[in-house]
């Protein structure tokens, strides 16, 4: 019956410097020599390249070469003498230190890395480094030999699944917040037009915008041409726009501006403001526009009840103390 070899365990060798090594040819001329390897074990073989069986090994003195099988059994058997031998972790134990490293990840809180992305990659190689270290660690401490490749892969794979959910997580905050702000822009009484810096062409306009500019086309259309100022205003407002650009900071038109709308007239007080984009850059402006129609009127009636008789119509006796108030301040001043 043959017997099969079974096997049992698996262990790494260290590499050991320093055994002695004696020339067959000089341990038979010289006694002395004789005597020190006698009751020793001996390990007998050509150790010259090409001659004997060499193996590639991580052992071999110099990386990509190989080693003589005489030398790779010496320095195995002294390994075996002095309890030397590294002993490879059981596959649960590697298995369990994956899980305990990815458990660890998972805890990790997800608000503490935002800083530079260069910080969160030198960071995340720090991570990844960890499973080499704890190998390296218990092989000097212990001759354990913790295979780190699957504790790489997992934290390699956790680390993408992370990142992924964190980026996730920022575009839906970033969709959410130009939710918002696209909600807050069409909600508001203010007409809101925004330009470019070079061309001066309307990029966006919100509701109101439309509605006062009627039938007229806005966003894609040059500012001058699609929204029907009077020819009058049209100059205070490129002013307006033009120092804004230069100085980068908010412009308040101070002329009342006209606006030729569909419904009639309209009074505006505008306003413009940059327009940066991600790089800090000035991209363009913002206007908004108030209609202040409704606000003029009112206070021109509340003059006129106050100055006028409601029945007749007629100045009242306030309008004329008034009058004369200014006429004798006026003739006063003439001397």
């Amino acid at each position: 019956r043959t017997a099969t070899w079974v096997r049992r365990d698996a262990v790494f060798p260290p590499r050991i410097e320093g055994l002695p090594q004696l020339s067959f040819a000089e341990a038979l001329g010289s006694q002395a020599l004789a005597n020190a390897v006698r009751g020793r074990s001996v390990f007998i073989g050509a150790t010259a390249s090409g001659l004997g069986a060499d193996l590639a090994t991580p052992l071999a003195p110099v990386a990509h070469t190989t080693l003589p099988a005489v030398l790779f059994h010496a320095q195995t058997f002294d390994a075996l003498q002095n309890d030397a031998l590294i002993a490879q972790v059981p596959p649960s134990a590697t298995l369990a230190f994956a899980l305990v490293l990815i458990s660890g990840l998972t805890l990790w809180p997800r608000s503490d890395i935002r800083g530079l992305r260069s910080t969160r990659v030198l960071l995340g190689a720090g991570v990844l480094c960890l499973p080499l270290l704890v190998s390296a660690v218990l092989m000097a401490w212990l001759q354990w030999w913790l295979p780190p490749a699957l504790s790489v892969l997992a934290l390699t794979v956790a680390l993408a699944f992370r990142e992924a959910a964190k980026l996730r997580a920022i575009n839906r905050q970033l969709r959410r917040s130009r939710q918002h702000a696209q909600a807050a822009l069409l909600a508001i009484d203010d007409a809101v037009i925004t330009i470019d810096a070079q061309h001066r062409i309307i990029q966006f306009a919100n509701p109101t915008a439309v509605l006062q500019a009627g039938p007229l086309a806005l966003e894609g259309e040059r500012l001058t041409g699609a929204y029907p100022l009077t020819e009058d205003s049209v100059g205070p407002l490129h002013a307006a726009i033009t120092t804004c650009l230069a100085q980068a900071h908010s412009v308040h038109v101070l002329e009342l501006l006209h606006l030729k709308a569909p419904d009639g007239p309209r009074s505006l007080r505008a306003t413009a403001s940059p327009l940066r984009g991600l790089d800090g850059r000035l991209d363009g402006v913002v206007l908004v526009f108030s209609d202040i129609t409704v606000a003029l009127a009112a206070a021109r009636e509340r003059e006129h009840v106050a100055t006028h008789d409601a029945l007749t119509g007629l100045p009242n006796r306030v309008l004329l103390q008034e009058r004369l108030q200014l006429t004798l301040s006026r003739v006063q001043r003439q001397g």
